[in-house]
C-alpha cells in the first residue's frame, strides 16, 4: 500500500467530520439560542400578567377596605368588580397546573359573594373579611409564580 492511498481516505475522512462537527456546533447552537430566547420570552410574558394580576388585586382589595360606602352601595360595587376579577383570573389561570387552576378557580368561585354576602362588607368585620378573601387569591397567584418563575430562570 502506498503513502497515498492511505492518506488520501484518512485526510478525507478527517475532514468530512471537522466539516459535519462545525456544521453540526453551529446548528445546534442556533437551536440552543432559540430555545434560550424563547424561554426568556415565556417569563417575561408571565412576570407581565403576574404583575398585572398584582395590580389589580392590590386595588381592589384598596377599595374594598377603604372606600367609605353605605350597605347597598358597596354590595352594588362588589358585585360590579367581580366580572372584572374573573376576566383577570382568565388572564392568568393558564399558566397555573391543572391541579394548580383548581385551587386558584376554588378561591375565585369563594369571591363571588351573592348580594347578601357582599352586604357584609358594611357589617363590623364584614369587608376584612371580604379582604381576607382577595388576600388569599393574591397570596395564592404570587406562590404560584414565584415557582413558575423560577423555574423558568433556570
Amino acid at each position: 500500500m502506498s503513502d497515498s492511498t492511505f492518506w488520501i481516505p484518512f485526510v478525507a475522512s478527517v475532514a468530512g467530520g471537522i466539516i459535519g462537527g462545525v456544521i453540526g456546533s453551529g446548528l445546534i447552537g442556533t437551536w440552543r439560542q432559540h430555545k434560550l430566547t424563547e424561554r426568556r420570552e415565556k417569563a417575561a410574558a408571565m412576570e407581565e400578567r403576574k404583575s398585572k394580576f398584582t395590580a389589580f388585586m392590590a386595588q381592589f382589595r384598596s377599595e374594598v377596605t377603604t372606600q367609605p360606602r353605605l350597605q347597598w352601595e358597596f354590595s352594588k360595587y362588589y358585585l360590579s368588580k367581580i366580572p372584572d376579577l374573573e376576566r383577570e383570573a382568565s388572564m392568568i389561570r393558564a399558566d397555573f397546573s391543572e391541579s394548580q387552576r383548581g385551587k386558584f378557580n376554588e378561591l375565585i368561585a369563594k369571591a363571588k359573594l351573592t348580594g347578601a354576602q357582599a352586604d357584609k362588607g358594611e357589617t363590623p368585620g364584614g369587608r376584612e373579611e371580604i379582604a381576607g378573601i382577595l388576600d388569599a387569591i393574591a397570596k395564592f397567584a404570587e406562590n404560584q409564580y414565584s415557582k413558575l418563575l423560577k423555574n423558568a430562570h433556570s
